[in-house]
Parts: structure tokens; C-alpha cells; sequence
């Protein structure tokens, strides 16, 4: 059994973060104090219906008010979320006791069910491999890979998109990276640095709203007076996602060997 306390305080803490403007006004709230009247403007809501959005919120115990004078203030209380994640952490942790059981009981019943797979074995997805002759030396290449400044020059599918770039460049370290697209959607990735071996081999892992803990390891190589790179992409979910990340990953490479291209000839 699931256990937890409050539930009527869980009950609103839930009712408020159903709603997505109430989302919404959390993650403004979250970043600094807003008043009423600012809180209305990027809604276009009157001041008499974001103020119902904000009494749900106080009610749960998410917003805090502070009146000066004859402006009100709000900013966040973020204690009640506590409670609600502990909740939902007694939840996953309950559904994954169930479902160890019962791949124990199909381990017994059906003995196929004990033979370990990969999760591409499973789903029979191969890995995405891409290979690409740069005309740059390897050490050349491999502070393109490195380097953030660099980075945000080529790591992206389209030359008009932007990129901005953070990393601890260490076995274990992680990167961020943010990509905005023509529209100026967001594309944002993140990961963590498996296995660096300098100007041969870089192992991370690629996580973003598409996939998790998905592997990318680039290795380098000299062939024939080029530096050749093979990128191999493993751990996709399925054929779709692989193929989209496939284009990717080709116009990515391309924006490196361009750029490389150029830094030789200057």
C-alpha cells in the first residue's frame, strides 16, 4: 500500500498544478517576485480572473502574497511540492517493486524472459553510425569537439540556428546545450561524459525531451591525410527518432567540416 499524509493538502497542491496558466505562473513566480498586474499582462487575462488562477495557487500554498501600500506581491512557496514529489516517489517506488516481481514470476514461467538483452536487442533498433572525412589535423578536430566556443559554431543541424553551449570536458562531467531553432523553438540537450581519451575518443551520454540515456561515442582516426571521424549513436527507442537524429547529426558534421575547412585555409 501507498501511504502518505495530507491528502486534502495534496488534493489542492494537484488541483493547481493541473491547470497549465497556473503552471505557468509557477515558473514565472519561481525566477522573482511578481505583482497581480504583471502577472495578468503575458496572459492577456483581466485582473479579476488571474486573480482566481492566484487564489487556487494560495489556497494549495504554492504563492504567497505580501500587500504594500495597495500593490500585492507574489512569489513562491515551494514546501507544498515537496509533498506532492514525495508522493509521486512512494508511487514509482511501489510500481517498481510490482513489475520486479513480476518479471521474476516471467523469469520462472517463461525461461526465454532470463536471457539478458540490450535494449536495442529488444526493440531491434541498430545503432546510427556516420562516418566523415575532416581535412583539419586531429588535434584541430578534437578541440572543435571540446570546446564550447567552438561548439556552438557547428554543433547544430542548420546553419541558421543558434547555439549556446556550457561543459566540464572530464570523464563524468556534464555538458548543457541549447539550440534555437528559425522559429525560435528550443532544442535543448544534455549529458554526461562516459570516456574521454584524448584526440581518439569521446564517449557521452545525449539526453533531450526525445530520448534519455542514449550513448554517442565519436572516435577519431588518421586516414590517408585525413582526419576520419565515425560518430555512433546507440540506445534509440525506435526508427523514427534514430532517423531524425540521423538528418541531425549529418548537418552537424557538415557545419564542422565547413568550419574546419575554413580555419585551414586562414
Amino acid at each position: 500500500m501507498v501511504e502518505y499524509q495530507s491528502p486534502q493538502k495534496l488534493d489542492l497542491i494537484f488541483h493547481a498544478l493541473a491547470d497549465s496558466t497556473r503552471r505557468e505562473i509557477l515558473d514565472l513566480i519561481a525566477k522573482r517576485t511578481y505583482t497581480v498586474t504583471e502577472l495578468a499582462k503575458p496572459f492577456d487575462m483581466s485582473l479579476a480572473a488571474i486573480s482566481k488562477h492566484l487564489n487556487v495557487m494560495e489556497k494549495a500554498g504554492l504563492l504567497r502574497r505580501i500587500k504594500k501600500g495597495r500593490i500585492c506581491y507574489c512569489s513562491l512557496d515551494s514546501r507544498p511540492l515537496s509533498e506532492a514529489a514525495q508522493l509521486i516517489n512512494q508511487l514509482q517506488t511501489f510500481w517498481e517493486q510490482k513489475l520486479t516481481s513480476l518479471d521474476q514470476l516471467l523469469e520462472q514461467a517463461i525461461p526465454e524472459f532470463s536471457q539478458p538483452q540490450t535494449r536495442n536487442e529488444k526493440m531491434k533498433i541498430s545503432p546510427l553510425i556516420i562516418k566523415k572525412k575532416l581535412t583539419a589535423p586531429r588535434d584541430k578536430v578534437f578541440e572543435a569537439l571540446s570546446r564550447p566556443e567552438i561548439i556552438n559554431l557547428w554543433l547544430k543541424p542548420d546553419e541558421a540556428w543558434k547555439v549556446t553551449s556550457k561543459n566540464t570536458f572530464e570523464p563524468g562531467g556534464h555538458f548543457e546545450l541549447n539550440m534555437t531553432d528559425q522559429d525560435g523553438i528550443a532544442h535543448n540537450h544534455m549529458g554526461e561524459y562516459k570516456e574521454i581519451i584524448p584526440l581518439k575518443k569521446i564517449v557521452f551520454t545525449w539526453n533531450s525531451k526525445l530520448i534519455k540515456n542514449t550513448l554517442v561515442t565519436i572516435e577519431l582516426a588518421d586516414i590517408d591525410g585525413f582526419t576520419e571521424l565515425t560518430l555512433t549513436h546507440d540506445l534509440f527507442p525506435d526508427e523514427e527518432i534514430k532517423e531524425r537524429h540521423h538528418q541531425g547529426w549529418k548537418g552537424c558534421l557538415e557545419n564542422l567540416s565547413h568550419l574546419l575547412s575554413k580555419s585551414s585555409n586562414n
